[in-house]
C-alpha cells in the first residue's frame, strides 16, 4: 500500500473514532424513561412548560416533573399543550374524532401544536396495575399541590371522575397502586388520586 493512500486511511479511522467518542460523550441515548422513572439531570434540549400552577419539563415526547432535587417522568395533565410531537407518533380515529397518540399518551391536533386530552372511551385500555389490598389502617398522609385533582373510581386515567380535592387538602392513604394513592377524603369518601400532584410521608403496606 502507497504511504499516501494508507495515510488517508489512518486519518478517516481517527476521525470516526472521534465522532463516536463525542456522540457518547454528549449523552445521545436511545434509551426511553418509563412513568415513574426518577433521573438526575433533564435532556439537553428540553422546554418549560407553564400549566396552572405547574412546572413541566418536555423533551421528545417524554414529560418530567420536579421530585425533590431530581425530576420525574410523569403523565402529563389533560389540557397541557406542546408545540410538537417526536417522530413515530400515529393518527388514530375513534369515531369521527381524530386523535395524535405517541407512547400511550392522546392528544388533540390543534392549528398550532397539539393539546393532551382523555384517552377516548372506545380506546383499549392499557394494562392494570396489580392493586395493592387496602390495608385496615392508613399508610399516611398526603397533600394535594396543584390547584384541582381529580379523584377517580380506580387506578388509571381511564377510569370515571367521581370527585375532586383542592389544593392544600388533607388525604388519607389507605392504599396504593403504582402511580396512584387509594385516599379517603375530608368529606369522608374514597377514591384514587394521582400520586405525582400528593405530596407525604407513606409508608409500604
Amino acid at each position: 500500500m502507497k504511504p499516501l493512500s494508507l495515510f488517508l486511511l489512518v486519518v478517516a479511522a481517527l476521525l470516526v473514532t472521534s465522532s463516536t467518542f463525542v456522540w457518547a460523550k454528549r449523552g445521545h441515548s436511545h434509551h426511553r424513561p418509563g412513568y415513574g422513572e426518577v433521573v438526575k439531570v433533564l435532556p439537553r434540549g428540553h422546554h418549560k412548560i407553564h400549566h396552572h400552577r405547574s412546572t413541566y419539563f418536555y423533551r421528545n415526547g417524554i414529560f418530567y416533573s420536579p421530585y425533590d432535587s431530581f425530576y420525574r417522568v410523569v403523565y402529563p395533565p389533560v389540557g397541557l399543550v406542546v408545540s410538537t410531537l417526536p417522530y413515530g407518533y400515529v393518527d388514530v380515529r375513534f369515531g369521527n374524532r381524530l386523535y395524535a397518540r405517541y407512547n400511550d399518551i392522546y392528544y388533540e391536533p390543534l392549528r398550532r401544536g397539539y393539546r393532551v386530552v382523555e384517552a377516548p372511551p372506545t380506546a383499549p385500555p392499557p394494562p392494570q396495575p396489580d392493586v395493592t389490598a387496602v390495608p385496615a389502617s392508613a399508610l399516611g398522609t398526603v397533600t394535594v399541590t396543584v390547584e384541582v385533582l381529580n379523584v377517580r373510581g380506580g387506578p388509571s386515567r381511564l377510569h370515571p371522575v367521581n370527585d375532586h380535592v383542592a389544593a392544600g387538602d388533607r388525604l388519607y392513604v389507605l392504599g396504593q397502586a403504582p402511580e396512584w394513592y387509594y385516599v379517603r377524603l375530608p368529606d369522608g369518601g374514597f377514591g384514587w388520586v394521582w400520586r405525582q400532584f400528593v405530596r407525604g410521608e407513606v409508608v409500604a403496606p
